[in-house]
């Protein structure tokens, strides 16, 4: 499925009001609804409680999170016959059976609800099915001061305001409604980008029914022909000279009409492969509905998209699309700073909202920098040895997500190892060594914390100044010293090595003088001259 951008919300279809409940919202405070009779309930604030009369309301109620609303349920919503899980536990008094026949007990029922103050007719409503052989029920439910609310949906968006009218009178956020809204659009927009939207170019299907020997082919105004119609299909059997919403028929006028596709009933109580004999044209695909697409309530919207995808595999598959929402934040935001710039890199969010990200947006110091399609962005121009704050949110259809945890980062220029000491010297004495040099002229950036001074290729000290003292030589010998400087990013180059033998009583330098001699030697010419002088001084 490859189209996952937004389609805006279309406005709930509002169909004729003799058939399917509307709201009105005169005034947000009022929630205002005529239902499929024509009667119009009032509410000044959300039903406390409901009664759901029906397995389409009760199916909804859970749906939309509000079946503990629910006091009293029809029958129908047990679970042995709806399969409701949500209510399988539930005891054997909170249903009543809801008939023509079983009229009284249910008036009765709901007028001990209220005896035992769990029912407010001021505040709460009954949910029911809109079948004429239900009016008198209601009716009178009605004289006793009773709230009814009846539907009768014949199509799919009239299955959309049954849901609307139910989250209306629950206090219930819309989102459901507009869940089935959008994935009708979302169908329609997709075969139409694919250029799907001529009768010619549709997959070519029918509804049938088929019970006591009777075949009946779907015409128009009903929901199983929606599902045909909002899939992108073309209804073979829909005959313009009928104006009612199924006729009959025999099995040679399926085979005339040449389908490619039959919707079955979801009420057929053989399988699609016993149907598909009756046809008896294997090349025709039977596919047997869910009972519940069509029993007004959200499930529908689960019938639409599976033929959808049944009849175009190539567009549509998996589960429903949900309807996009903001992206969620970007995480695990990082920064490395540089001379001038700052790199920051992201994680994309787990949840993308639905919809595909189209790019990032980058805030520095609050306000917007720049964009990204990557989950990365070089900041640049900025200056060096100033704190800045960065945050990253993501963008989809729908608009821009919430920001990431903010980062600091400070840019600075960029640092390397230092240079190489130079004017490395050497003064020998008595077992040791005394090393002297000149700091590098390059630092690389950063401050010279320490010299490392190695003795023969291997560490042997450190020092925080340009001078140390080898000590515990063996006089006599020679050793091979280097020194290298280190900064924040590690040691530089070693020095040039230079070599030195200590040695018992002598002071040596680096120039190989041996001041002893000198000394010796400088005793003897003073001896000498002092000789001459007593001489000279006895002649005369």
């Amino acid at each position: 499925m490859k189209k996952i951008g937004i389609i805006a919300i279309l406005a709930v279809v509002v169909l004729l009001a003799s058939a399917i409940p509307s709201v009105s919202a005169t005034d947000s405070a009022v929630i205002s609804i005529t239902d499929s009779r024509g009667v119009t309930t009032t509410l000044s604030q959300p039903a406390t409680h409901v009664a759901s009369f029906g397995a389409f309301a009760t199916n909804t109620l859970v749906d939309i999170d509000f079946l503990s609303t629910a006091v009293i349920l029809d029958a129908g919503s047990a679970y042995a016959k709806s399969g409701i899980v949500e209510v399988q536990n539930y005891p054997a008094d909170m249903f009543v059976t809801v008939s023509s026949t079983n009229k009284d007990a249910v008036i009765q029922t709901m007028l001990n609800l209220v005896d035992n103050s769990t029912w407010n007719k001021t505040t709460d409503v009954i949910f029911g099915y809109g079948y004429p052989s239900l009016s008198s029920t209601w009716t009178e439910l009605e004289g006793y001061g009773f709230h009814v609310i009846t539907f009768y949906p014949i199509s799919y968006d009239g299955i959309v305001q049954v849901v609307v009218d139910i989250e209306s009178v629950v206090g219930a956020h819309h989102s459901v409604s507009e869940q089935m809204n959008y994935v009708k659009t979302y169908i329609g927009e997709t075969l139409n980008e694919n250029g799907i939207n001529e009768a010619s170019e549709k997959v070519k299907a029918l509804y049938a029914s088929y019970s006591s020997g009777n075949l009946k082919l779907g015409n128009g105004g009903s929901v199983t022909v929606d599902f045909i119609n909002y899939a992108g299909g073309n209804n073979v059997a829909n005959d313009t000279s009928k104006t009612v919403p199924t006729y009959s028929a025999d099995f040679t006028a399926i085979l005339q009409l040449s389908p490619e596709y039959v919707l079955l009933d979801g009420y057929y109580t053989g399988s699609a492969a016993d149907f598909s004999q009756l046809i008896g044209n294997d090349s025709i695909i039977v596919y047997k509905m869910d009972k519940s697409w069509n029993s007004y309530c959200p499930d529908a919207m689960i019938g639409l998209w599976t033929i959808a995808s049944l009849f175009y595999p190539e567009y549509f598959s998996g589960e429903v699309p949900k309807i996009p929402v903001f992206p969620d934040s970007p995480t695990d935001l990082s920064a490395v700073s540089s001379d001038g710039y700052v790199t920051l890199s992201w994680t994309a969010p787990v949840n993308n909202g639905g919809a595909e990200i189209d790019y990032y947006v980058v805030y520095k110091n609050g306000s917007q920098e720049t964009t990204s399609t990557n989950t990365s962005a070089n900041i640049t121009g900025l200056a060096n040895e100033v704190a800045y704050s960065f945050m990253v949110a993501a963008h989809n259809s729908v608009g821009i997500g919430t920001n990431s945890t903010a980062i600091i980062a400070t840019p600075a220029a960029t640092v390397t190892a230092p240079g190489v000491p130079h004017g490395l010297t050497t003064v020998v004495g008595d077992g040791y060594v005394l090393l002297s040099w000149i700091a590098p002229v390059n630092n690389g950036g950063a401050e010279i914390d320490y010299y490392v001074v190695y003795k023969n290729g291997s560490q042997e000290t450190t020092s925080t100044n340009t001078s140390v003292n080898i000590t515990g030589l063996t006089n006599g010998h020679s050793y091979s010293f280097m020194v290298t400087a280190h900064n924040s990013v590690g040691n530089g180059t070693n020095s040039t090595p230079i070599s030195a033998t200590p040695a018992a009583a002598d002071i040596g330098g680096s120039n190989g003088n041996d001041y002893t001699t000198l000394i010796v030697a400088g005793v003897g010419i003073l001896v000498v001259v002092v000789a001459l002088v007593i001489a000279l001084r006895r002649r005369k």
